[in-house]
């Protein structure tokens, strides 16, 4: 083990085990270490690096959670780059949820039954019946010509932003945004600034560049720009990876304020800006002002991603990713030494799709749904978690709710106990914040969601009478 690769900086507002978990995660990444290899123990780890044993097992802790590393009793802990607790955790509960035995409060997209099959089958079907063979042509490396002018369509009437066909790419989902984002635009040892807790396949995106990330807290609008600046003058990062509406997982938005600031901050410390884009367009009332970062930038500091699977069919690995033109030579280069091009044929059915207008009726479709929804969730959550000691933050879009816990119980705790009476949770611990749990109300029948909060409260109670 290179333990100069495991420096840990004593003044960073970032917990030290945090910053040991981070460091461990990208000597995994790099090769460093390899399957199957013994980690240092707790007191060597400690004593190398000068800090008590408690930070070492917090952050092994957490790379166990995740399913970097396994525990041998008696033996110590190993790298395992096999797949993670978690994967095999969600295939376990999927079984049992299609048993009907499993509350699911963890679901990132909208049941199945929500799904547009019937206009998806009509569309199939005439885009084989006019293309014929040529719908399952090899497509351009940007994407289908006809589909890039109407994502550029789309991109001005649904998300304000107005960006040329040419600058727009079409990539197989978000995350492969983020990874040709990370391939094209960082080398070993740049820094990146995220929002903490944020998104964890964005950070592995960064880490396999062998890039080093600065986790900054978000809060209710967004980071702090006084520490931001001061970051951004001590660090000098590449690039800043946001997503500025209803974020993952805290549901938390920017203001209009902070995202004109962070667009002259880039300007100023010469930086790009990373916008992912989950769920802008699934507001409950008005859309957001400004909807989103990229259509406020007038200096190409802005990369913008967003997938549609979410809201369509998670299975449908497609998304927009919208480039600055100085920099499409290296995205060029990252896309083609990752798939060539993206699926053709589906680019071809999605075109159809938004040209007819599916997509937008099925978003206003899902604003009313899901606001109800989030309505039933929010009330149950202060019925009959709020007198147990917890705080929800109330969204005014998403697919979630971000629930403060109290201070004695950890999320880590909750879930397992949680899961063993039938209730899926998100725990906090996934997103290196023990004080949460994501609470989602995407895949659940309204009916279910006052008793499996209700359900929650219960466990809560049990934990608490245990201690």
């Amino acid at each position: 083990m290179n333990y100069s690769a495991l420096v840990l900086d004593a003044n960073s507002e970032t917990p030290l085990y945090l910053q040991l978990a981070d460091r461990l995660r990208q000597s995994i990444h790099r090769g460093d270490v390899i399957d199957g290899e013994r980690l240092p123990s707790i007191r060597r780890l400690s004593r190398a690096l000068q800090v008590n044993p408690a930070t070492a097992v917090a952050a092994y802790r957490i790379l166990e959670q995740e399913g970097w590393v396994r525990s041998r009793p008696g033996s110590g802990v190993y790298v395992q780059r096999k797949r993670s607790p978690i994967e095999a955790e969600y295939t376990e509960t999927l079984f049992y949820a299609k048993e009907g035995q499993i509350i699911d409060l963890a679901a990132g997209t909208p049941s199945p039954d929500m799904f547009p099959v019937e206009q998806f089958k009509e569309i199939v079907l005439e885009v084989i019946e006019r293309d014929v063979g040529w719908a399952f042509e090899y497509q351009n490396i940007a994407g289908w010509e006809p589909f890039r002018k109407t994502l550029s369509r789309y991109a001005a009437e649904t998300l304000q932003i107005q960006a040329d066909p040419s600058a727009i790419w079409v990539v197989s989902g978000a995350q492969q945004g983020i990874d040709l984002t990370a391939k094209a635009l960082l080398h070993p040892g740049d820094r990146v600034i995220v929002e903490q807790p944020t998104y964890r396949g964005a950070l592995g995106a960064f880490w396999s560049r062998a890039a080093d990330t600065i986790s900054l807290e978000i809060h209710h609008e967004g980071m702090d720009m006084e520490v931001l600046e001061q970051r951004l003058r001590q660090t000098r990062p590449r690039l800043l990876y946001i997503q500025t509406r209803f974020q993952t997982p805290t549901t938390y938005s920017w203001s209009a304020d902070k995202l004109h600031r962070l667009l002259e901050l880039a300007d100023q410390y010469d930086f790009y800006i990373l916008e992912d884009d989950l769920l802008s367009d699934l507001y409950f009332h008005q859309p957001p002002e400004p909807i989103t970062l990229k259509s406020i930038d007038k200096n190409n500091r802005v990369l913008y991603v967003r997938g549609f699977s979410k809201v369509l069919f998670p299975g449908l690995r497609l998304g927009l990713l919208i480039i600055p033109p100085a920099l499409q030579s290296l995205y060029e280069q990252a896309k083609r030494s990752s798939d060539i091009a993206t699926d053709g044929f589906m680019q071809r059915t999605v075109e159809l799709y938004l040209q007819r207008n599916y997509h937008k009726s099925r978003m206003e479709e899902l604003r009313v749904h899901f606001r109800d929804f989030h309505n039933i969730m929010y009330q149950a959550v202060q019925t009959h978690l709020e007198p147990l000691g917890c705080t929800a933050h109330f969204c005014d879009g998403g697919l979630h709710l971000w629930v403060r816990l109290p201070r004695e119980l950890k999320s880590s705790e909750l879930y397992y106990k949680a899961l063993e009476q039938g209730i899926r949770i998100t725990s906090g611990e996934a997103f290196h914040d023990e004080s949460h749990i994501r609470l989602s109300y995407a895949c659940i029948e309204p009916h279910s969601i006052n008793e499996a909060i209700y359900r929650l409260s219960l466990i809560m109670k049990g934990i608490a009478g245990e201690k």
